[in-house]
């Protein structure tokens, strides 16, 4: 049997198809024009056509080029190169996809946080009821003369919508916070850090086991605040001269900003404006 190759038109193959070296095997002849030339009609169905080339044939010359018989058929094998350029910019999107991944879990952390804080309002003013819009604290804001504060008992002054805070530490500073606070004076967010608006402008160093207590004191001679141990010694540790005025009416009061101030009644005699460490009698 003859040695034949199928001629497959879906393979590549280097130079030009000859007729007059096809020799048709089972099939029909390709179809041909006027002047002979073979025509393929992408078109249509070649199936019917199909050819077959016989390796036997003689070459008319001993240039390979234009030669059917010297053809090499290849195979679509070849490996298509990866653009590096494009496989960098997908892991650079990778990498910002995991940067916002990981964004969005920190902003989700602190959406949860405030969530827990709007319940935890939510909460106090249904309890505080629904006829009512008046904000009733457990903490009073006004401190009357020679009533005094402790440090390890009923100890804090708080502002009527609880923004602020003044308290006799531990240590003996009297010391006024502005953050958010409970009807208790206790830190609604207990991470939160206070901003210190005021303390008695001579810091005190004391053991946190001894018992102080802090008052507007007030007579008919003088007016001060004074920080003194509440043990039997009653040992003075600060005082602060504020503007004379009746012992009587004398209180002190704080506001939302953490400004204290001291009233004879209805009249102002003396405020801390805010200001930390503030000079008293000013």
């Amino acid at each position: 049997m003859a040695n034949y190759i199928e001629f497959d038109p879906d393979k590549l193959f280097t130079g030009e198809i000859d007729p007059t070296v096809v020799v048709p095997i089972k099939y029909q002849e390709f179809p041909r024009n006027a002047a002979g030339t073979v025509v393929l009609d992408k078109n249509q169905d070649l199936e019917p056509y199909r050819n077959l080339f016989s390796l036997f044939v003689s070459k008319p010359s001993a240039t390979t080029f234009n030669q059917v018989i010297n053809t090499d058929f290849l195979e679509f094998t070849a490996t298509i190169p990866i653009d590096t350029t494009l496989q960098d910019q997908l892991n650079t999107l990778l990498i910002e996809n995991a940067q916002m991944s990981s964004s969005l879990n920190t902003d989700q952390q602190k959406i949860d946080a405030l969530n827990a804080q709007i319940a935890t309002l939510q909460s106090q003013i249904v309890s505080l009821g629904s006829s009512s819009s008046q904000i009733t604290n457990s903490i009073s804001d006004t401190l009357v003369a020679n009533v005094p504060l402790f440090s390890h008992s009923n100890n804090s002054i708080l502002s009527p919508n609880r923004k602020a805070k003044a308290t006799i530490q531990t240590d003996g500073n009297f010391v006024v916070t502005v953050a958010n606070y409970d009807k208790d004076g206790n830190l609604i967010d207990p991470t939160q850090v206070p901003e210190v608006t005021y303390h008695n402008p001579t810091k005190l160093s004391y053991p946190t086991s001894t018992n102080y207590y802090f008052k507007l004191y007030a007579d008919n001679y003088n007016t001060e605040f004074i920080i003194a141990t509440a043990d039997a010694a009653n040992q003075v540790l600060w005082t602060g001269t504020v503007p004379s005025i009746s012992p009587a009416k004398a209180k002190l009061t704080i506001d939302d900003n953490g400004i204290l101030y001291v009233y004879d009644g209805t009249r102002l005699n003396w405020t801390s404006h805010g200001a930390v460490g503030s000079s008293l009698g000013t």
